[in-house]
């Protein structure tokens, strides 16, 4: 094999094993998915050694451990080894059916046109200063149903119980989830929320968005493909 194509493959080689770990820590909804082309190119161009085959299969299977078991991996969610959440400023921690919830404030508890039997129970609970929790039935919110509201102190800390995470590989939507209910990133970007730790390691962060190459690739790919079909 003549040296420059030798260099050209050792380089692809090393590209494809970036982009393998890009997909074992990626935090989007497609996990390693985006990456299973490089992860069977090195099982193919390993094929004729026993050895490096063998490698190349122990280091893919490893990389899909790692992305099926993602959200319980420190090393990728620091926050949820002995991660705490701290209320910067007084407030409500607002749950709906849904099981999704956020910090409010009083002027954005949203309750879309509150008849008198709401407006007392929401009264007297936020001028009850002992009342920590109150439900209120048939709520007109944007998710609709039931809402429960907890009052939060600023100062108060919470344990962290897990990561709750969705999204598609162009833009993601993370939770943080805690003893009083799911916290969105966005109330921690806001600084509504303080953690004692990162959400997610900057590492894994910058590897996983390597996904959005091959994704974008299959994206044009199909938009190509629909304007060469007939009318």
């Amino acid at each position: 094999m003549k040296k420059s194509n030798l260099v050209a493959m050792n380089t692809f080689l090393a590209v494809c094993i970036i982009m393998s770990i890009g997909g074992a820590v990626n935090s989007g909804m497609s996990y390693f998915l985006m990456a299973t082309p490089f992860m069977g190119y090195l099982c193919w161009a390993t094929k004729s050694s026993k050895k490096y085959f063998t490698i190349a299969i122990v280091f893919v299977l490893l990389c899909m451990f790692v992305s099926v078991t993602r959200d319980s991996n420190p090393l990728i969610f620091p926050i949820i080894n002995d991660g705490t959440i701290t209320i910067a400023k007084d407030g409500y921690y607002r749950a709906f059916d849904d099981g999704s919830g956020s910090f409010t404030e009083y002027d954005h508890i949203l309750i879309n046109k509150p008849n008198s039997q709401q407006k007392e129970i929401l009264e007297k609970f936020v001028s009850e200063k002992n009342e920590k929790t109150v439900t209120i039935p048939d709520t007109d919110s944007f998710a609709g149903g039931v809402l429960t509201l907890t009052k939060l102190t600023k100062g108060e800390v919470y344990p962290v119980t897990g990561i709750y995470h969705e999204g598609y590989d162009l833009g993601e939507y993370q939770s943080v989830m805690t003893s009083i209910g799911s916290i969105p990133s966005n109330d921690i970007k806001e600084g509504n929320i303080i953690p004692n730790k990162p959400i997610q390691s900057g590492w894994s962060k910058t590897l996983g968005y390597l996904m959005v190459f091959p994704l974008g690739i299959i994206v044009l790919f199909l938009g190509i493909l629909v304007n060469l079909l007939p009318a």
